[in-house]
């Protein structure tokens, strides 16, 4: 029986969405024997600072190799992708996963005995814990919080929660995890025996065999590498999609029950897609041996060359293809790396007064892969009179706190220059290329690049006369004093449903024009991202820039 360190007190009411989960737990727990009882003393067996850094940097590194982030859509899941982490380098850089931010800090974990003594589970200021020998208690959390359990997890142990929680494991998992949503799990080394409930919006890694039982809501992505062995039971709702590692026979697939997506990196099911009653498999027609990535590399080990990598080409920009693209260096600067794309229709005569530039600074991780995104903001978005310039965020060697486009304003050690620099570059050496209309010259920038542009817009001598910001944060902070908007144009837009606060774009739109800029915000449904009629929004944005900026002084860059 599971021992469970209890609770706070709850109404039957706020408990009831639990009811269910909580009641297949302790169903388990019966069938093992026992009674429930609260954690007792225990001894508390220390895992050295060194042992916690390392789970915490094995755990980051499986969720950047397979992509355990806040992702759940149609995307095939492919297995490892070990080049993902040139984007993620250093041990803080994390990718955005379903759950809380992950407590990043090794000191900052509390040490917790196997029967649970000196655990927590409501605590605004401790959000680490890490068990260092088997976990044979029952963890209730009420907080976010991390939880490192190196000894895997006894018949006896197991976490019941609501949301918010990461959890890795490292051994095997024989008791219980009941997770009602908004989670992250990884199971290294070792496997699952035991009984795992999954609500929405949940991430589940293990690589090991999966030989327990599975329940899942929707929307949830599950990573089997050791594939589905005897006795092993997976029921699935609408929206979750399971990839399992290894050879999997064509009759191991009546152990998924329900409707998913499931990927198998090898079957003797020929290659491609089948239809097997609710489940729609695709055969990867892999070699049976992929695995977690090997996650022992130094960070200093890690390739810093995910902005030199080559814009993409081929299959992924067919819809583009016909849109001419030149892969250049501003000044001659290897760090100043931009594509000039356009314009969209060849045959079509420069125009008199020339051409309209705008530079895109994409969000993320700001790397040559948002390519054919940006030639499709050339080709769908904007007229055959615009040039677009789409502007590589640099990776700085020493970049550790791992900002995508460092400002003077908010630099990152190590950068050779900040992006209000590298815009006036991109702009100085199209100039020199093309003839460029100085009264058209703007910048978009959305999520991790909207800082720079509201930087770049803010400075004293800029060549932009209009900034589009999408889906990003506004800190005046870490910019330039907004006395310098005063006749510049802002037009934001930002979905009231985005994890960043709306309330961050309303700032913007009033401090800037309380400092005499123009602004206006539009919005958009859906959340983060670009959701709904992306190239209709793109070029409304354009146009309410355009038809100030030609009545506009000239720009101070000029």
């Amino acid at each position: 029986m599971l021992p469970i360190v209890r609770p706070r007190r709850r109404s039957i009411r706020a408990a009831a969405p639990l009811l269910p989960l909580l009641l297949c737990a302790l169903a388990v727990a019966a069938a093992c024997g026992g009674e429930v009882r609260p954690a007792h003393a225990g001894q508390v067996q220390k895992a050295s600072p060194t042992q916690v850094a390392e789970a915490l940097e094995d755990f980051r590194r499986t969720a950047v190799v397979y992509r355990l982030e806040y992702d759940f859509n149609d995307k095939p899941l492919t297995g490892a992708d070990p080049e993902r982490l040139e984007f993620y380098p250093f041990s803080n850089t994390w990718p955005r996963i379903v759950s809380t931010p992950v407590e990043r800090d090794a000191s900052r974990f509390v040490h917790v005995a196997p029967d649970g003594r000196g655990y927590r589970e409501k605590d605004e200021k401790r959000t680490g814990y890490v068990f260092a020998g088997p976990l044979r208690s029952g963890l209730t959390p009420v907080t976010p919080q991390t939880l490192l359990l190196l000894g895997g997890v006894a018949k006896d142990g197991g976490v019941i929660t609501e949301n918010y929680v990461n959890l890795y494991v490292r051994g095997d998992m024989a008791g219980v995890l009941t997770l009602q949503s908004y989670s992250t799990t990884v199971v290294r080394r070792g496997g699952i025996s035991g009984r795992v409930f999954l609500g929405s919006y949940a991430n589940l890694l293990v690589d090991g065999p999966f030989v327990g039982r599975l329940t899942t809501s929707s929307s949830c992505s599950l990573y089997l590498l050791g594939g589905i062995g005897t006795g092993a039971q997976v029921r699935t709702d609408r929206g979750a999609r399971i990839y399992v590692g290894g050879r999997t026979p064509e009759e191991a697939l009546s152990r998924i029950k329900g409707e998913a997506m499931v990927f198998l990196e090898s079957s003797d099911l020929a290659p491609g897609k089948h239809q097997k009653g609710q489940l729609q498999v695709t055969v990867l027609g892999g070699d049976g041996k992929n695995c977690v990535a090997e996650t022992g590399k130094t960070a200093a080990a890690v390739t810093m060359a995910a902005h030199r990598r080559p814009f993409p080409q081929g299959e992924v920009a067919q819809d583009v293809a016909d849109v001419p693209m030149e892969d250049l260096r501003a000044g001659g600067d290897p760090d100043m790396r931009y594509a000039l794309i356009g314009p969209a229709k060849k045959e079509t005569a420069p125009p008199a007064a020339g051409y309209k530039l705008l530079l895109v600074l994409p969000g993320g991780d700001g790397s040559p892969d948002f390519n054919p995104f940006v030639r499709r903001i050339a080709k769908f978005a904007l007229g055959p009179e615009y040039l677009v310039a789409h502007v590589v965020a640099p990776q700085w060697e020493a970049q550790s706190n791992r900002i995508t486009w460092p400002t003077a304003t908010a630099p990152a050690a190590g950068m050779r220059f900040p992006a209000e620099q590298f815009i006036a570059a991109v702009v100085a050496d199209v100039q020199k290329r093309r003839k460029i209309d100085a009264r058209h010259v703007y910048a978009l920038g959305w999520s991790s690049g909207g800082p720079p542009v509201y930087a770049a817009a803010l400075s004293e001598r800029t060549p932009l006369t209009g900034a589009f910001i999408a889906m990003s944060i506004f800190r005046p902070a870490d910019l330039p004093p907004l006395a310098a908007a005063k006749g510049r144009a802002f037009y934001l837009l930002h979905s009231p449903q985005d994890f960043i606060k709306i309330a961050e774009a309303e700032r913007a739109r009033d401090e800037l024009a309380g400092a005499g800029a123009r602004t206006t915000l539009t919005t958009y449904a859906g959340g983060h991202g670009w959701r709904e009629d992306p190239y209709g929004h793109l070029a409304r944005g354009i146009a309410w820039l355009e038809k100030g900026a030609a009545a506009a002084a000239p720009p101070t860059g000029q």
